[in-house]
């Protein structure tokens, strides 16, 4: 019997209200409808805000959680990294954290984070930037 192959597409969703702007992480979405609606939200109510995704494929059963490995542009490895780039979603915390150590050989090895976050997860605050 061969076993079936799971897989899921989540969606990493990025916002920048301008050209010198972050590009923070705003969302993490499951469908292509909920991602098309916050960019819909946020751009209604900033429209000079462009919304960007993008996909990632998990080969995993989902829950509630994925975890994120991205690498923190600029060096800054806190867990709120204004410009964070997802690498790859796991469903499961130990995969992540394996995939962080095969990393290690990548020059920016010392750049990479692993964020958990419920799917539905959105930052905090609309546009998610503040205004200085």
């Amino acid at each position: 019997m061969v076993e079936q192959l799971v897989s899921s597409t989540i969606r990493i969703l990025y916002a920048r209200s301008g050209p010198e702007e972050p590009e923070p992480l705003i969302a993490v979405v499951a469908t292509e409808e909920e991602a098309r609606a916050t960019e819909a939200e946020i751009v209604n109510r900033e429209p000079e805000t462009r919304v960007v995704w993008e996909t990632h494929e998990v080969f995993e059963q989902i829950g509630d959680t994925v975890h994120v490995v991205a690498l923190a542009a600029g060096g800054d490895t806190s867990q709120e990294a204004a410009d964070p780039i997802a690498a790859s979603v796991h469903a499961q915390r130990s995969d992540a954290v394996h995939d962080l150590a095969m990393r290690r050989g990548d020059a920016d090895h010392d750049h990479y984070i692993v964020r958990s976050l419920p799917v539905g997860w959105r930052r905090a605050g609309l546009p998610f930037v503040e205004r200085r």
